[in-house]
């Protein structure tokens, strides 16, 4: 009978314990709860602004790509003069550039050097 009323006492310590532990530890498990939250939270606002930010990228790519395309056909049909064979030759070769572009794979890891091909060219042809 000892035994078990030494069990009892002990089992009673154990569930006193626990309420202390789960007191003194409340605090920590709300700022672990917070910070799973903010995180999630952030995770999705970074997503939206993100998608956001590549839309609006995109949207002046695009932009400037069919410029550069609008600019060379327009001047390949108004025409050019013999002496301007240069001209016609490197807006052959922009519209040649815009054509290889990957438009449809903003994955591409060459689309940035290509970008940068396609604005050098074009800074030729006027020039011309």
């Amino acid at each position: 009978r000892r035994y078990e009323e030494g069990r009892g006492e002990q089992e009673n310590m154990e569930s006193i314990d626990a309420c202390f532990e789960h007191i003194l530890f409340a605090e920590n498990r709300a700022r672990d709860r917070r910070y799973e939250e903010g995180r999630d939270d952030g995770n999705v606002q970074g997503l939206v602004e993100g998608r956001r930010l590549g839309w609006k990228k995109g949207e002046e790519i695009g932009g400037e790509i069919g410029f550069y395309a609008g600019f060379a056909e327009t001047w390949l049909q108004i025409g050019t003069s013999q002496h301007q064979e240069r001209a016609r030759k490197s807006l052959e070769q922009l519209l040649a550039l815009i054509s290889e572009f990957p438009i449809e794979d903003p994955t591409n890891p060459q689309l940035q050097e290509k970008l940068e091909k396609l604005r050098a060219k074009f800074k030729q042809v006027p020039v011309l």
